[in-house]
This record gives structure tokens, sequence and C-alpha cells, in this order.
């Protein structure tokens, strides 16, 4: 099976001249019936149609028709040219018969071999569907497929719905995938968390371990410091000490007296020698004056001074 829009975006190539018409826009298909109708190339003046009947093979990166001469003008495919619709174009609607709203087709898979629609899938919305899952239909007997509108009858609606294997057991599979894809997301959801939340653990024990290191080595480098301070203080002290001892004894000797040579003579005799002169009495010396006036003594008389 082959969903169109894998076929969408595909280039059409003649297998007779190696021509390629163009890329596919639009995939056109008769929901009421299920039978592919065929394929659009190009956009405006260049579009072309292809008849499902043209079309050899649809591989995985090209469709293949017998020659390019098989892209036709649209005006001569009306079958192809009436369930043409604009790029722009919102995707087709579904109703019942009796006015009941079910949503759009949103996918439609194709067998490439017989071409065939075997399946489309509507969408009641992103809310409904991620509550309930998208509804998966076959071709429903009796629908009619308009330009903008593709009408179920109500009645084959419930009839599958109560067919083993129809709409029932269509909407059990959907809602079991949906409840296995939320559950995977879950588990995913927690994975993630459990591995954000040890790599945050990790980082904070690794950031408590860098922080207990820096504090240790903070610790080390202070010790280390407070050591080599002491150490300096120390040293600085034996040296002042060894200065002030030094500086005793330097004074201690430049206050004992010189020691006397053996042999020499002492100077106290010569230094007590002019005391004892100068404690010695003076001789009295004889003065001579002379007369100022005329004596009758002699001419000279001695007296102590």
């Amino acid at each position: 099976m082959r969903e169109v829009s894998t076929v969408r975006g595909l280039e059409v190539v003649g297998i007779a001249d190696g021509r390629v018409v163009g890329r596919v826009t639009q995939v056109i298909c008769d929901l009421a019936s299920g039978e592919l109708l065929g394929l659009i190339t190009g956009q405006g003046a260049a579009e072309r149609g292809i008849r499902a009947e043209d079309i050899v093979t649809m591989g995985e990166d090209a469709v293949m028709i017998p020659s390019s001469q098989a892209a036709r003008p649209l005006s001569e495919l009306p079958e192809l040219l009436n369930r043409r619709r604009e790029p722009t174009a919102p995707p087709l609607e579904v109703v019942t018969d009796q006015g009941r709203r079910l949503g759009r087709v949103t996918k439609i898979w194709i067998n490439p071999i017989d071409k065939k629609v075997t399946r489309y899938e509507v969408s009641a919305g992103v809310l409904k569907d991620l509550a309930e899952g998208p509804v998966i239909l076959p071709v429903v007997p009796g629908s009619v497929h308009g330009l903008d509108t593709l009408v179920i009858p109500a009645v084959e609606l419930a009839n599958l719905a109560g067919h083993p294997g129809g709409l029932r057991a269509q909407l059990k599979l959907l809602s079991e995938k949906m409840k296995a894809q939320s559950a995977a997301a879950r588990e995913k959801s927690q994975q993630a968390a459990r591995a954000a939340r040890e790599s945050l653990e990790k980082a904070v024990a690794a950031a408590k371990e860098g922080t207990t290191a820096a504090r240790e080595r903070t610790l080390e480098a202070a010790k280390l410091a407070r050591q080599k301070a002491e150490e300096a203080a120390r040293l600085a002290r034996e040296k002042a000490e060894e200065a002030a001892r030094a500086a005793r004894e330097r004074l201690g000797h430049e206050a004992e007296p010189p020691s006397e040579a053996p042999g020499e003579p002492s100077a106290e005799p010569a230094e007590q020698e002019p005391q004892q002169q100068s404690d010695a009495q003076p001789e009295p010396q004889e003065q001579c004056e002379l007369p100022t006036e005329p004596s009758t003594e002699g001419p000279c008389e001695t007296r102590e001074s």
C-alpha cells in the first residue's frame, strides 16, 4: 500500500523518449468507487493530466509512463479536470447523509499495482484525534464524492461499526495504538527526566568536590604561609638577639681598662713624680729691692717671701 502524499513531488518520466513531463502536484482519486483516476503535473498553463491506465509504475523516485505523449492537457481529460482542486483548498470534508459531520480526509492509501483505493483517514480535529484518534474507513458503498464533500450513507456506516473488523475494530485499534504511543512518550519523558536529574546530581557532586578541594588547597596554602611567616619571624628574632649580644660584648670591652704588657714599666710613678714636686714647699728666694730712698741699711736684706 502507498499513501498518496508520497507520490506528490515525484518526477513523471516517459519510458520511450526519456523526457521528464514534470512533477506530480495532485493525485486524483474517487473515494466513492475506490478508483485511482490519474495524476496532474505542473501548475497553471503547464498543467498536464495522466490517466491511471497510462501509469506503468509508481516507483520510489519517479512515476513511469509509456512516453511523454501520455501527458495531455487537462481540457482533454474531463474526469481529472472535474476533480482537480486548488492547492490552497481545504481537505475534503466527510459528512453522513443525515447531516452528521465526521471530519476531513487527511490521508488516502492506494494499491500501486491495481490502482485501487484501499482506505482513507478521516480526522475530526487535533484535540479529538488526540483523545480518540482519527477514523480509518474503507470505501463505503453508496458514497458520493463531490468536489468539496464526501457524503457517506449513515446506514452503511452503522453496519461498518457493528461488523467485526469494521469501524468499531478500527476505532479500538486506533485507541490501543494511541495508548501505546502515549505510554511510550510518557516512558521517554520519564527517562529524559531521570537522565536530567542524574546529570544534575553529578554536576552538583562535582561542584561540591571542586569546592572541597579548593577549600583544602586554600587551607594548605594558608598553613604554608603561616609556617613561612613563623620561620621568618624566628630567624629575625635570632638575628636580633645575636646582634644585641654582639653589641653588649663590644660595649663591655670598651668599658674595661687596657691590661699592662709584662715587662713594661708602669706609668704611674711618672704621673706621681710631678705631684710630689708640686707638693714640695718652694725654697725661699732672695729678692733684691732697689732702694728708692737712701737707706741706712745695707744694700740688700734677705726676707722670706
